[in-house]
C-alpha cells in the first residue's frame, strides 16, 4: 500500500514509528501515539471490529484502540469502514461513541433498521453495492 500511495502526486505518506503490529502492518504503541499529536488531518478513515448501537465502536487489541481513539480525535471528520459483520459486535476495547462518527462506509448488507438508527444520529451512511 505505501508503494503505491508513494507514486500518488498529492499524498504524502507519513509513518508514526512504533510497533509494527505483523497483521494489521500498522504502527502503535506509545511512539507511535506520540508522534499523532503533533498533526491534524481533515479525515481520518478508520476501521473497527465492533459496532454496537448503545455502545459505540470497538477494537479487540488495546494498542490499536488507543492509536485509533487518537486518530478520531484529531481529525474533523471521522470516516468508519465496517461492514455487515461488524454490527452488534462488543470488541474489547472502545475506541469512541457515536457522536465522534461522521460517516460511516459500509455494504449493502447491513440490515436497512441500523442504518436508519444511525442516520437519525446524524451520521452520512454510504453503502456500497455488492460487486
Amino acid at each position: 500500500m505505501t508503494t503505491v500511495l508513494s507514486e500518488k502526486k498529492h499524498i504524502t505518506v507519513i509513518c508514526t514509528g512504533g510497533i509494527l503490529a505483523a497483521n494489521s502492518l500498522s504502527f502503535v504503541g506509545p511512539l507511535a501515539e506520540q508522534s499523532l499529536e503533533d498533526y491534524h488531518v481533515n479525515k481520518a478513515f478508520i476501521s473497527c471490529k465492533g459496532v454496537h448501537m448503545e455502545r459505540g465502536i470497538s477494537e479487540s487489541n488495546e494498542l490499536q484502540a488507543r492509536m485509533k481513539r487518537k486518530m478520531v480525535g484529531m481529525a474533523e471528520e471521522v470516516y468508519l469502514l465496517a461492514d455487515y459483520s461488524k454490527f452488534d459486535v462488543q470488541a474489547f476495547m472502545m475506541i469512541g461513541g457515536w457522536n465522534q462518527i461522521h460517516h460511516l462506509i459500509t455494504d449493502s448488507q447491513t440490515p436497512a433498521e441500523y442504518v436508519q438508527m444511525l442516520q437519525r444520529k446524524f451520521i452520512n451512511v454510504i453503502q456500497l453495492p455488492e460487486s
